[in-house]
C-alpha cells in the first residue's frame, strides 16, 4: 500500500502471487462511505481511495490474499495538516 501525496490517493500493488481482496471505509464526523474490490497478481499502483488530502478524514483499509490464507492486513489512517498517519495490524 502506498500514499500518493500529490494526487491524494491511496494505492495498492499486489505482489502476493494470488488475487488480493480489499475493502475500505473513510469517515469524517458522521459521514461514511466505502468500497471493495479485487486485484490480480502483478497489478501495480491501483488507486483504491481518492481525496485523502482533506483534514480530519479517517480511513480503515483491509486487504489480503483472496483465499484468506496469508497476507491479511488491517490499516487505520488519519489525514491532518499535510500528513497521513496511522498503524497496521498484520494477521
Amino acid at each position: 500500500m502506498y500514499w500518493d501525496r500529490t494526487n491524494g490517493e491511496i494505492e495498492l500493488t499486489n505482489t502476493s502471487g494470488d488475487w488480493c481482496d480489499y475493502w475500505w471505509q473513510p469517515q469524517k464526523g458522521a459521514t461514511t462511505s466505502g468500497n471493495s474490490g479485487t486485484t490480480a497478481n502483478g497489478t501495480s499502483n491501483i488507486a483504491i481511495i481518492s481525496g485523502t488530502n482533506n483534514n480530519d478524514y479517517g480511513f480503515e483499509v483491509h486487504f489480503g490474499q483472496a483465499d484468506g490464507t496469508t497476507g491479511l492486513c488491517s490499516v487505520r489512517l488519519q489525514y491532518a495538516n499535510g500528513r497521513l498517519v496511522g498503524h497496521y495490524i498484520k494477521y
